[in-house]
């Protein structure tokens, strides 16, 4: 197996994969306009993401861009195991790019993606589920008024539903802990009832506040599809990085640094995921130095992280 993930280092074995989709090798700036919305809808989601910590877009992104990504996800989870390696493709970071108009609104100001990204795919079956219930972030992220100053944007591409593992929140007005961000393992004292389920059609987007306590859900087998999603995680310019490097907004990374942040997330999650040990030694060098090109440390340097 471990040719075999070597092989995964070079853009045209994607390329391969899912010739459908786009790979760049080198960074590309994102000159596209952004996806249209509702402007009062927008308005009305700033204003409940104040106050509940989380909010949702409906038909944001078109189907045909959606069901492009769904196939990425697809495909690198049935040829690899790990979903996440569909954000090698342009196209998530286009979609990203394109909704950066509507992001800046939803925080007030200019930001940057972080380096926190993942991608599921949840088969009907009671056997697979989103991740448990957790807060992004613990502290220092939400303003006195409810305004976040980081989110995590969560796009379904395919229905997200209660029986193949939506989203679940605790909103933040029903939360004592939302501001004062408490310790792991207060979240179970919960009420039941307040916890709320957000179902989200394909294409729609959702987004929260980094300390809201939310998890996705277990899927069924009565569910009627599996459930495919993406994660980005972005912060205003204006704070201190919570990670490095920053991203630039309207840009597709360079391939290596994509390949790099895959890396880091498997290496990240692995108290969540089963990486094999060939993998995980594999994701270290892939971070550090991608035969044949510059270190990930020297990108670092050149993006300002450090």
């Amino acid at each position: 197996m471990a040719a075999f993930e070597q092989a995964w280092e070079a853009p045209s074995f994607w390329r391969e994969l899912c010739p459908e989709l786009s790979v760049s090798q080198d960074a590309c700036v994102v000159n596209d306009a952004s996806f249209p919305v509702d402007e009062e809808q927008l308005r009305r989601e700033v204003r409940f993401l104040k106050q509940e910590g989380y909010g949702h877009l409906p038909e944001v992104i078109p189907p045909d861009e959606v069901n492009r990504m769904a196939l990425a996800v697809q495909r690198t989870a049935e040829a690899t195991g790990f979903p996440v390696f569909a954000l090698l493709y342009d196209e998530f970071w286009l979609a990203l790019a394109r909704l950066s108009c509507v992001v800046e609104e939803l925080l007030g100001e200019e930001f940057s993606v972080l380096p926190d990204v993942w991608a599921w795919l949840l088969q009907p079956s009671g056997e697979h589920a989103g991740w448990k219930p957790h807060r992004d972030r613990r502290s220092g992220t939400v303003l006195a008024d409810g305004t976040p100053r980081c989110l995590s944007l969560w796009l379904p591409l395919t229905d997200a539903t209660p029986l193949n593992g939506c989203i679940y929140v605790l909103p933040a007005s029903l939360d004592a802990r939302y501001h004062s961000y408490g310790k792991p393992g207060e979240e179970a004292t919960v009420s039941y009832q307040d916890i709320r389920a957000v179902p989200a059609e394909a294409g729609a987007v959702l987004f929260w506040s980094s300390q809201l306590l939310h998890w996705g859900g277990r899927s069924s087998e009565r569910a009627i599809q599996p459930r495919m999603s993406v994660a980005f995680e972005v912060q205003v310019q204006s704070m201190k990085p919570l990670a490095k490097p920053l991203l630039p907004v309207r840009e597709v990374p360079a391939f290596e640094v994509r390949l790099a942040l895959v890396a880091r997330q498997l290496l990240q999650y692995q108290h969540m995921v089963d990486v094999p040990p060939a993998l995980s030694q594999q994701c270290r060098k892939w971070m550090q130095a991608l035969p044949g090109k510059r270190s990930f440390f020297s990108v670092l340097k050149k993006l300002g992280g450090s």
